[in-house]
């Protein structure tokens, strides 16, 4: 009899597998930075569990570990209102996806960006900005200058921290801060086509030829199509605006 399921070969045939020394290194080497200082309690707690083989890396598919203040915790505590707003959260989880295709063809939108106000955000100020929309993007992509114009101080808002993530690039995996922001897509006349989402974005270093790739918080609210050449793309929040767009 036929199998009704056949099997078919995965699309990443040898699977990244992070290694407990591996991850010990980049963690080390991550509490050397500024961002690193602000997190030692939890990066210090995460080396200890992994150097006494009481935890071992998240792969694909895992849940991610929680540790606010070096305690591991059960829930998100970024969702969790009994944490204190002054404790230091952090989320031990597989590499983020971070594509190196050619961004330059890739259609970009209009977005603002700001400190989230539970983290010591005021609302202002904020930052305008274009990134490139990344499908196979599951952050997105901040520069330290949208950091100095956001004017993020570690030592204020330290709670949008999130972890050092190991990024996987074109040279391989990397390790960069991850921050919680909220972001606004705008219309191409500036007008505001989403509430502020709240999106996890990588920070890297100011670098000729680097863009800013999307993150997966707008993909999660709007919906987005191209005609064949891809030359024009489509944003709507329903389907309704999509076929419409599509037809003229």
């Amino acid at each position: 009899m036929p199998n009704p399921r056949p099997d078919f070969s995965p699309a990443c045939p040898i699977p990244y597998v992070v290694q407990t020394s591996e991850r010990v290194e980049q963690l080390k080497t991550f509490l050397k930075t500024e961002f690193g200082q602000v997190q030692r309690i939890n990066i210090e707690a995460l080396i200890r569990l992994y150097e006494d083989g009481k935890l071992e890396p998240r792969q694909d598919g895992e849940a991610p570990l929680y540790l606010v203040d070096g305690q591991v915790v059960d829930k998100d505590p970024w969702e969790d209102p009994s944490i204190p707003k002054k404790a230091k959260r952090w989320c031990e989880s597989m590499a983020e996806s971070f594509p190196y295709s050619d961004v330059v063809r890739m259609h970009q939108l209009h977005a603002l960006i700001k400190i989230p106000e539970e983290y010591g955000g005021e609302g202002e100020p904020t930052r305008q900005l274009l990134v490139c929309n990344n499908t196979g993007s599951s952050v997105l992509t901040l520069f330290y200058s949208d950091l100095v114009a956001l004017e993020f101080d570690v030592s204020l808002h330290y709670g949008a921290l999130r972890s050092a993530g190991s990024i996987l690039t074109a040279n391989g995996h990397v390790i960069l801060p991850t921050i919680a922001v909220d972001i606004q897509i705008l219309t191409s006349t500036f007008v505001p086509l989403t509430p502020w989402l709240r999106e996890t974005a990588v920070v890297k270093a100011d670098t000729p030829g680097e863009f800013r790739l999307s993150g997966a918080a707008m993909r999660n609210h709007l919906l987005f199509a191209t005609p064949p050449g891809n030359a024009n793309l489509y944003v709507a929040q329903k389907k309704v605006g999509i076929y419409s767009e599509l037809a003229c």
